[in-house]
């Protein structure tokens, strides 16, 4: 959906013709702005991608070289960063492509536990060093939705448990009926969320490596 960007009486010539005008021209270059922004993350992707290949392949090559064992700890630094980097390169083309999917996505009704069952089926035989429970209601839960999304988002809280959790324990998948709303958690063992988590969570490409509890 975009801006409506005319006002009426754009047409009229008086002031308050010319205040409309002005609103008018103000939302429309809002408007070339919001869509450059929704486009920037995947054209910054396609630009950084070729450079930091340069310098994933260069650092290769110089690890490979006698390097004196001082300049070392400054290559690890270097490769360190572009691994970095690239994280970030590929989560930009991930919300780039969330973004694409949930426009062009087709909805239906669907019952959300046997996709559940399924899915925790599926990440058994996936994460073989973790373990796999589901919690789910015994009778149907209806929704009208995309099921293909619901699984993408699923998958990504699945990586996270297991990123976050120790081998061998178990991560629980939750389905809970509250009034009219279905609310899915996903449970693991772990180290608790950084205290500004719950404030910077669902930021666009935050992340934080210092340890978490997916839930």
């Amino acid at each position: 959906t975009g801006l409506v960007t005319t006002f009426p009486g754009t047409g009229v010539r008086d002031e308050l013709g010319d205040v409309a005008r002005s609103f008018s021209t103000l939302l429309a270059r809002l408007q070339e702005y919001t869509g450059y922004l929704r486009t920037l993350a995947g054209k910054l992707a396609h630009e950084i991608r070729t450079p930091l290949t340069i310098v994933r392949s260069s650092l290769d090559n110089l690890e490979a070289e006698q390097v004196p064992a001082a300049a070392r700890a400054y290559l690890e630094r270097a490769r360190q960063g572009s691994e970095r980097l690239n994280a970030i390169l590929l989560a930009m083309g991930a919300a780039t492509r969330v973004e694409e999917a949930i426009g062009a996505a087709e909805r239906s009704r669907f019952d959300l536990v046997p996709l559940l069952t399924a899915a925790v089926a599926a990440y058994g035989g996936a994460f073989p060093s973790r373990r796999f429970a589901a919690e789910l209601p015994p009778g149907p839960v209806i929704l009208d939705g995309a099921p293909d999304l619901i699984v993408q988002m699923l998958d990504k809280l699945i990586d996270n448990a297991v990123d976050f959790s120790p081998a061998g324990s178990t991560i629980t998948v939750r389905l809970q009926l509250e009034s009219a709303a279905a609310v899915l958690e996903v449970e693991n063992s772990g180290p608790p969320l950084p205290a500004e988590a719950p404030e910077r969570i669902f930021e666009s490409l935050w992340q934080s490596r210092g340890g978490g509890d997916s839930r």
